[in-house]
């Protein structure tokens, strides 16, 4: 005959203790061997509930290795248009900014000459403008020869391209042209946000010469970040647009996308395809974060246990069956369970082992033998 002697853990032991001291242990005379043994005062006040083994609807999924990216279009990086030396920034890196915002003032002799050509066309084009139109009145008329009509012609819009694309060029650089015009010129123009977003790479400083080209910042607007995923060769005849994904970052925290476009290249060296998701939640992504994806491909009628009636050990899992009530007693054998793998909430198994039996469904960590 053997004796066992079943014990709670802490909390539930001073729980228990409080109320009926006999009852936070237990001893049981049997002439079977149970691995544990509660008495139905016990499984109350420990929440201790009894089910069987069920099969549920599970979402059989593929776990790929991703990471966050940033579109292209999200992107911009901050250039002059024209050379000069920085006169006033402040910025920092971090720092939000909105599109259209001034960045950086430059201070520019190539604007005040690029002002003076400006206003030297505009002066021309009225000129070269009305002799055109006199030239075409007498061509019309038949007065002078088409050649010289076509001169004029000619001349007028040649000047009349140069004028415009100064005008253009004046705008790009937030400049008035009918200012310019007047005589009011300026010797510095602003760099502002072509897009809204976060300032990164800030490349310059007061008094830096810079010239077209040269990056000044960049600005990456992180409201619009895709989820960038692996997918193997084998793996794609199962990823189809439109399908969700749930995918973990470093701190194992759950965030959900959606499959928006699988890439047609495939990398001969690794073997493997571009597949861009849609994140669907809110979070402080930052570009380049490794992220494991688990892309739901389709529903599947699996027999379940839940984590919480779950002991592990050594890389083994096993469960409390019940196999006998005897009165107000119940005695459980632990019995080992093969899983073929786990998500949030279950343990998944091939089968069910423990037919018209009931287990322990939750809360084992709180038992002890």
């Amino acid at each position: 005959m053997k004796i066992i002697n079943i014990t709670f853990l802490a909390v539930l032991f001073i729980t228990v203790s409080c109320k009926n001291k006999t009852e936070s242990s237990v001893e049981i005379t049997s002439e079977n061997t149970y691995d544990l043994s509660l008495t139905s005062a016990q499984m109350a006040q420990g929440k201790i509930n009894l089910d069987s083994i069920k099969q549920k609807e599970i979402d059989t999924f593929i776990e790929l290795p991703g990471q966050i990216e940033i579109p292209a279009a999200s992107k911009a990086e901050v250039t002059p248009l024209i050379s000069g030396n920085v006169l006033n920034i402040n910025l920092i890196e971090g720092q939000k900014v909105s599109k259209g915002s001034t960045l950086i003032q430059i201070k520019s002799p190539d604007l005040v000459q690029l002002q003076q050509d400006f206003a030297s066309h505009g002066a021309e084009l009225i000129f070269l403008k009305n002799d055109y139109e006199r030239q075409h009145k007498l061509f019309t008329e038949k007065v002078i020869a088409e050649k010289k009509y076509l001169l004029a012609e000619s001349a007028y819009k040649s000047s009349l391209a140069q004028y415009n694309g100064l005008k253009q060029k004046l705008i790009q650089l937030h400049i008035n042209p009918a200012q310019v015009l007047s005589g009011n010129l300026q010797s510095s123009f602003d760099v502002k946000a072509p897009i809204s977003g976060t300032i990164t790479d800030i490349q310059v400083v007061n008094g830096s010469y810079v010239k077209p080209g040269d990056v000044l910042c960049k600005i990456y607007d992180k409201s619009k970040v895709l989820l960038a995923i692996k997918a193997f060769e084998k793996d794609l005849k199962n990823i189809k647009a439109g399908q969700k994904i749930m995918f973990y970052t470093s701190d194992n925290q759950p965030y959900n996308a959606e499959v928006h476009l699988i890439s047609p290249a495939l990398d001969p060296e690794s073997k493997s395809v571009l597949v861009h998701a849609n994140i669907l939640d809110k979070g402080n992504f930052y570009e380049g974060t490794y992220v494991i994806s688990r892309i739901i491909t389709h529903a599947k009628m699996e027999w379940v246990v839940p984590l919480k009636a779950i002991i592990s050990v050594a890389d083994k899992n096993f469960v409390f069956v019940l196999d006998k009530q005897e009165g107000d007693i119940y005695h459980f054998n632990k019995e080992p369970i093969t899983v073929k793998y786990k998500n949030d909430t279950y343990a998944i198994l091939s089968n069910n082992p423990f037919k018209d039996k009931q287990i322990i469904s939750n809360e084992v960590f709180m038992l002890t033998e």
